[in-house]
């Protein structure tokens, strides 16, 4: 916890299980507390008092710890445990947006970089294969139903201008498409191509976006289905529903506990 830096200087603070805290302790509007306590120090020996006034008021603390014998500092709160989430659910009051698909325009769209690494040449000699972008926009060009195209070669479209299609391709470049970050709050029915997905939790293929081989078999089939089942206003809702139950305070708060509930 930045407030309290006397407490946690020690700690591994740019570790992975701390920095996964950070971000949700910031979408659940909290801050967590996490105290150094060398190993054979009890409980009574630490200074409770000098640890709440090193943390900043007006702010709830959670603590993922438990002390059997000692109450957590004036105006802290400890982090409940999974059984307590479980006695007590927190409704998420996120009003539900609601997509109206059917008036989006029926196309594919996409918008992005060429998917190499800033720098690279092929080895003299040797011709450069095609990426898997390249090989998307020259299958999908002049094609009915696609505006598939590089960013720089493209005509330009804002983020609102693509959200207005029914459909947005995802393709993967040296890792996952970094469109993916806001693509799931769009609205749109995501088509992936490719193999790599974000670290998203609980995002699954066919409940949240519709998957495609990388050599393209299937990327006609799965667009056509996208942009004309009455299914697929029902995959898109689901995914935009995702995104925001992960992005409610609620959720964070139980990630939190998740986290914390093996360490403590």
């Amino acid at each position: 916890n930045e407030s309290c830096p006397s407490l946690s200087a020690s700690h591994a603070a740019q570790g992975p299980v701390l920095r996964q805290a950070a971000q949700l302790a910031r979408l659940a509007h909290v801050a967590v507390a996490v105290p150094m306590v060398a190993k054979g120090v009890s409980a009574q020996a630490i200074d409770l008092d000098a640890f709440s006034r090193a943390l900043v008021a007006d702010v709830a603390v959670l603590l993922p710890w438990r002390w059997v014998d000692a109450e957590p500092p004036r105006g802290c709160h400890p982090l409940p445990t999974t059984d307590d989430l479980a006695r007590d659910i927190e409704a998420d009051e996120r009003p539900t947006a609601q997509w109206r698909f059917s008036t989006r325009t029926p196309q594919a769209i996409w918008r992005g970089g060429r998917g190499v690494v800033a720098g690279w040449q092929a080895p003299s000699g040797r011709s450069c294969r095609p990426t898997l972008r390249e090989q998307v926009v020259n299958h999908c060009d002049g094609r009915d139903g696609y505006d598939v195209a590089f960013r720089a070669a493209g005509t330009h479209m804002s983020l609102r201008q693509m959200r207005a299609r029914r459909v947005l391709l995802l393709i993967d470049g040296p890792s996952w498409d970094p469109a993916w970050k806001w693509a799931l709050a769009s609205g749109c029915v995501l088509v992936h191509i490719g193999r790599c997905l974000p670290p998203v939790c609980g995002l699954r293929a066919h409940d949240h976006f519709v998957p495609v081989s990388s050599d393209l078999s299937d990327l006609d089939e799965k667009v056509e289905w996208a942009l004309r089942s009455p299914d697929a206003a029902a995959l898109a809702g689901r995914c935009a529903q995702l995104h925001h139950d992960l992005c409610s305070a609620a959720a964070a708060k139980r990630a939190l506990v998740r986290l914390f509930a093996d360490l403590v």
